[in-house]
Order: C-alpha cells, then structure tokens, then sequence
C-alpha cells in the first residue's frame, strides 16, 4: 500500500465533503503501514465525539511498533483531551520522555490539558513556553 496515494485520495474523500471515506481510508492505510501523516490526518478527523474512542483505540494498537513512542504519547495526548479524558491525556504527557518535552507541540498540548483542568495561569505560561520550544 503506497501512504502518499492513501493521503492523497483521503484528501479527496474530505474536500467532497465524504469524512467518513476519509476516515477509512487513512485508518486503512496506518493498519498496512504506520505513519505520522496518517496520524496526524486522522486526529484531524477525531475532533468528532463519535470518532474519540475509535482514535484512541487505534493508537494504542500502534503502541511499540513503528511509530516513535513519545511522539505516540503525544499523539494519545492529543486524542485524550480532544475526547475530554484529561487525566489520560496529562498521564501521556507525564509519561513522554524529558529530551522530547521541549518541543512547540508538547507545550501546546500540555497548555491546552492545563486550560481543560481550569488551571489558567499555568495554562499561559506552558503556551509562552511554545515561543522558545523546539519546533515539531
């Protein structure tokens, strides 16, 4: 299965407006071959509450195979506080390793648990921190 040909055609599922041909077709596409693209597509697509627990199920299949591990706990992070279930997002946050916690995504994600928690001060400051992170 070639991943740019996956990408393009779900691309084109979604510009006409077909989410859930999207969807099958990027979640298809990781099955075969892990990619962050296909990741990051499907997240996309996962701010639908019907999708949460479908995202974050296939992610923790991904867990240990070809995917970077902290950046497969960012990724849970991301699916977790956008289903809401910020204690498991800020577990997969603490659980990323330090060398990673310096990079742009990280402290916006990790502002964004803060704000869900309605720690606000705390919240800025970690979006202040993106400033000076690492770019992803």
């Amino acid at each position: 299965m070639v991943v740019p040909v996956n990408v393009a055609l779900g691309d084109a599922y979604l510009a006409a407006m077909d989410s859930d041909e999207a969807w099958s077709t990027w979640e298809r596409a990781l099955r075969a071959a892990p990619r962050t693209v296909l990741v990051e597509r499907l997240l996309m697509l996962a701010r639908e509450p019907r999708r949460h627990d479908r995202m974050i199920a296939l992610l923790g299949k991904l867990r240990g195979e070809q995917l970077d591990i902290d950046l497969l706990r960012l990724f849970l992070a991301r699916a977790y506080s956008q289903a809401g279930r910020v204690v498991d997002a800020d577990r997969e946050l603490g659980a990323i390793s330090e060398a990673h916690r310096d990079s742009a995504a990280y402290h916006a994600l990790r502002a964004e648990v803060l704000q869900q928690r309605g720690q606000a001060d705390q919240a800025l400051l970690s979006y202040g921190n993106c400033a000076s992170a690492t770019p992803v």
